[in-house]
C-alpha cells in the first residue's frame, strides 16, 4: 500500500523518538545493548534525514522556504551530535549529555515539522504528489541504507515498511 510522505515521515518521528528512549534506558543503566540502541537510532535518524533532504525538502522548499531551511540546520547539528557521539565510549557523562541534547534537538524539529511545515505540504500538495513523495522518500531511504551497510562491509537487510 502505498503512503503519503506525510504519514510515513510521522511514523518516522515515532520510531526515532522510541529508539532515542531506548538508547537513554541503556545508557543509563550501561546495559551491554547499548550499541545497538544506538546503532538503531543512528540508521534511522541518517536514513531519514536523509530522504528529507534529497527527496522532500526540495519539493517543500519553494512555498515553506524558511522553515526548510532551518530544518536543514537542524539536521546538520543531528549529523555533528552523532558523528562525535561516534567517536566516544557509550560510558561517558559528556556523551549522556550530548544524547540529551541530541533528543531535544530531534524532538524540537519533529514538533516544528509536524505543526508548521508538514501541513503546509498537506495543503500545497496534491494527494497523488504526496503518495509519489512517499514513494520516493522510501526509495532515497532504502538506498541511504544500503549504501551505509555497503561502506561497512555489509550487507543490507530487507526491511519492509509498515
Amino acid at each position: 500500500m502505498d503512503m503519503n510522505v506525510i504519514d510515513i515521515i510521522k511514523q518516522d518521528h515515532d520510531k526515532a523518538l522510541d529508539a532515542l528512549d531506548d538508547v537513554k534506558e541503556a545508557s543509563k543503566s550501561k546495559s551491554r545493548d547499548i550499541n545497538q540502541s544506538w546503532s538503531n537510532v543512528k540508521n534511522l535518524l541518517c536514513g531519514h534525514m536523509h530522504a528529507e533532504e534529497a527527496v522532500v525538502y526540495p519539493v517543500l522548499k519553494e512555498f515553506e522556504k524558511d522553515d526548510i531551511l532551518e530544518a536543514i540546520e537542524e539536521h546538520n547539528l543531528a549529523k555533528i551530535l552523532i558523528e562525535q557521539m561516534n567517536d566516544m565510549s557509550k560510558n561517558d557523562d559528556v556523551w549522556a549529555a550530548k544524547l540529551n541534547v541530541l533528543t531535544e534537538s530531534i524532538e524540537h524539529h519533529i514538533e516544528e515539522e509536524e505543526e508548521k511545515i508538514l501541513p503546509a505540504a498537506d495543503k500545497q500538495l496534491s494527494k497523488d504528489e504526496l503518495k509519489d513523495l512517499g514513494k520516493r522518500f522510501e526509495d532515497a531511504k532504502a538506498d541511504k541504507g544500503a549504501r551505509s551497510a555497503a561502506s561497512r562491509g555489509r550487507t543490507p537487510s530487507r526491511a519492509t515498511s509498515s
